[in-house]
């Protein structure tokens, strides 16, 4: 699940609408939806305010919350091992694919809030 997905889901969970979230980050409604539809991205710092205002950690806002583990133990009852281990291994990379993507992003907050404070 996308990150734009999961806000949306977790604002419905608490019962808010976007109209509430928005003002809570000091954005318009129009520009917050936009976020929620993926058509926008979302600083890590507006993370950060989301997650707390929602009570959850931000690693499950990123989706990181099932790290998984390419030794995971083979089920004694899978009759086709190779086939699982290979599906298992497929999960694993695009897991991490998501984490490269998030840690991306971070990356990018970080030199454009260096940028920043290097032209005050």
């Amino acid at each position: 699940m996308k990150i734009h997905e999961i806000l949306k889901n977790i604002r419905k969970q608490k019962g808010m609408s976007q109209e509430q979230v928005a003002e809570h980050l000091g954005v318009d409604t129009t520009n917050y939806g936009r976020i929620e539809r993926g058509q926008s991205s979302i600083t890590i710092d507006r993370l950060e305010v989301l997650a707390k205002l929602y009570n959850v950690p931000i690693t499950e806002i990123l989706n990181i919350n099932n790290l998984t583990n390419a030794t995971t133990k083979i089920p004694e009852n899978n009759t086709n091992t190779t086939e699982y281990f290979i599906n298992h291994l497929k999960e694993e990379v695009d897991f991490l694919r998501g984490l490269i993507k998030a840690k991306d992003t971070q990356i990018a907050y970080f030199i454009d809030t260096n940028k920043e404070q290097k032209i005050k």
